[in-house]
């Protein structure tokens, strides 16, 4: 996975998650106070990835195969 050129989601910089108020007000990818929850990733699924390159996407194909 050395040629590896996925493009991290911008929404939760690649955590997968992201932070919300009590209120439910979107934070991003920090917590302010202890009454904040980590919630999924809308935009990449939780993946924290927003495209998948051309190399991982052969890999992921390669284990379907032999899955």
């Amino acid at each position: 996975m050395d040629d590896c050129r996925c493009v991290s989601c911008s929404a939760c910089g690649g955590s997968g998650g992201i932070w919300v108020d009590f209120k439910g007000r979107y934070l991003g990818n920090s917590r302010c106070e202890d009454l904040d929850e980590f919630e999924t990733c809308e935009e990449c699924g939780g993946r924290g990835i927003s495209e998948v390159c051309e190399s991982c996407q052969e890999e992921a194909n390669d284990d379907d195969e032999v899955a």
